[in-house]
């Protein structure tokens, strides 16, 4: 969404005054931050200086079958006992017991987002209802974005993420984001559009990977509000 808005879209004011386009790769209070570090944290990069209140959010939100398979392959600051051979990993089995002794029926997750601020989640599930619940719940401006309709009608996503927040389209053809938007060792293996698309477009992939007691779990613990706001089906 950052690329994609940052090579398409511009603030009139702000090329007006810097040349720039106005956009910014992220919140000043931190990319993957829950929304409540809103006015209470400032991030290391460009982060400074920037008035937050100013500030319009786009969240980008993923169906979280697929969102979960994700993590599997790039964890980011998440942590929880998970092995290949089962992974996402909601409710402990026979591979995870082996592997883990001791390990809870239920993978706890823990995220650090910084050395003295890590947050608890029961589950990998329950890390995307949290994160995701908060941003639901705000109530300052933001706009919150399916991954899936980002991939699969990114013009008109885009232009009207781009006029909501006072931009005007750059009036050229429309750069896409052919290869990973992620870049460095920590996104390595990520995908790029055409694969994404051969990925989320292909609806026995989504949950593929899980057995039928994460299903279960995930049945058992939905927040059914929150999936409908998204149009999200529990599988």
């Amino acid at each position: 969404m950052a690329n994609y808005i940052s090579n398409n879209c511009y603030l009139p004011v702000k090329k007006e005054k810097k040349g720039k386009n106005g956009m910014r790769w992220q919140v000043p209070w931190g990319k993957h931050t829950p929304a409540s570090w809103r006015l209470h944290n400032v991030a290391e990069s460009g982060g400074k200086e920037v008035k937050q209140t100013d500030v319009l959010p786009v969240v980008t939100i993923k169906d979280p079958y697929t969102w979960m398979s994700s993590m599997c392959r790039h964890s980011y600051a998440a942590n929880w006992r998970h092995t290949s051979d089962h992974c996402p990993n909601l409710v402990a089995n026979d591979v995870d017991r082996k592997s883990f002794p001791g390990i809870s029926d239920v993978v706890h997750v823990n995220v650090r987002y910084k050395r003295e601020n890590v947050t608890h989640h029961e589950s990998l599930f329950g890390l995307w209802q949290d994160w995701y619940s908060e941003w639901h719940n705000v109530d300052f401006p933001h706009l919150i974005v399916r991954y899936e309709d980002m991939l699969f009608r990114t013009e008109e996503v885009v232009k009207k993420v781009c006029e909501c927040a006072g931009g005007e389209m750059i009036a050229k053809n429309f750069k896409y984001v052919e290869d990973s938007a992620k870049a460095g060792a920590a996104h390595k293996g990520s995908s790029g559009l055409i694969s994404s698309m051969i990925r989320y477009g292909n609806s026995t992939r989504r949950t593929a990977f899980y057995t039928e007691e994460d299903l279960n779990f995930v049945r058992k613990k939905v927040n059914q509000s929150l999936f409908d706001a998204y149009s999200y089906q529990v599988a």
